[in-house]
């Protein structure tokens, strides 16, 4: 009798260790998974850090245009000045010769 409460046991164990078995393959495949999804999580990231580091980089870009277009309107102001003052220039030497022929 006691050969067979030991045989029982030992058929419980066996039966035991094969579904942890069956538990810990399980477990494998589902960590291997999520090691996968966590690798296209990286994947993904490291997309979207790239994609701010571009947009970045169009920022400043962006920021350096609209400096330069300020200084080109401001020179394109003084050339303009300096044009109008060149006219009136003329415009009094011309005036100064018609004079000096009157």
């Amino acid at each position: 009798m006691m050969s067979l409460q030991v045989t029982d046991c030992n058929k419980q164990v066996w039966k035991r260790k094969d579904g942890l078995e069956e538990d810990v393959k399980t477990l494998k495949n589902q960590v291997d998974i999520e090691k996968g999804k966590l690798k296209v999580c990286k994947s993904q990231l490291g997309l979207k850090e790239e994609e701010l580091n571009e947009s970045k980089k169009v920022n400043e870009l962006e920021e350096n245009l609209l400096q330069k277009q300020t200084e080109l309107q401001e020179i394109i102001v003084k050339l303009k000045e300096g044009s109008d003052q060149s006219n009136n220039t003329r415009k009094q030497i011309l005036d100064q010769k018609i004079t000096e022929f009157a």
